[in-house]
């Protein structure tokens, strides 16, 4: 059972990088291209984004979170989180604090991330709920971000995972997406990441994702 809870562990770091604690001294990095089919007004119709995290000490992590676009750089966030649960519950809970730039003004972002690992159909399964808040102090105003994800270990090199994306800026109204994913290893420690979006409200656009993860 140990070694089955490291495995879901080990995964759904990878896939949501949320309530999921990195090792000490380790880290993972993901790189992602999306395509997007120009539905959305005024929306650039490629974006490139980059993550990464460290474990520090295996309860602190410190990471990156940036995205660009043709427009330029879109947002950059320093960000670190912690865990609050012990470390031998399933269930991850994390909390987190970030700060940098979004569309070229300081943003602060306060996070928050619940996750648990399990089984189904005696393969490894997690599901997580992360949900963070930016706000810009220049201009007032603030976004809401709530991202659900489901996983499954469909094989020992291959992944899938489903998530759903609400997010809102202000009290207008609010936007929403699902993306499903599949995550192929390639060799060692790095992964293939394929992925299809649609988007439910306000917009039904559809985007591509292709990807690159690796732990080092």
């Amino acid at each position: 059972m140990l070694r089955l809870l490291a495995l879901v562990l080990l995964l759904a770091g990878e896939a949501s990088a949320g309530a999921w604690p990195r090792e000490s001294h380790r880290g993972f990095v993901a790189l992602s291209y999306r395509w997007l089919d120009g539905t959305v007004p005024d929306t650039a119709r490629q974006q490139l984004s980059f993550y990464g995290e460290f474990g520090v000490n295996g309860r602190l992590k410190l990471g990156l979170d940036m995205g660009v676009s043709a427009a330029g750089l879109d947002k950059a966030i320093l960000f670190g989180t912690t865990q609050i649960f012990p470390a031998q519950w399933r269930t991850r809970l994390a909390a987190g604090f970030g700060v940098g730039t979004v569309g070229g003004r300081l943003a602060l972002r306060p996070s928050l991330a619940i996750g648990h690992g399990f089984t189904l159909a005696g393969r490894p399964a997690w599901a997580e709920a992360a949900a963070a808040i930016e706000y810009t102090p220049e201009t007032l105003t603030f976004g809401q971000k709530l991202d659900l994800t489901f996983g499954l270990a469909v094989t020992p090199r291959t992944r899938v995972y489903a998530q759903l994306f609400a997010s809102r800026t202000n009290y207008g109204p609010v936007t929403l997406r699902s993306e499903l994913s599949a995550a192929i290893r390639l060799f060692g420690d790095t992964s293939l990441d394929l992925g299809i979006s649609r988007g439910i409200s306000p917009h039904r656009d559809n985007r591509l994702k292709l990807g690159l993860w690796t732990e080092f």
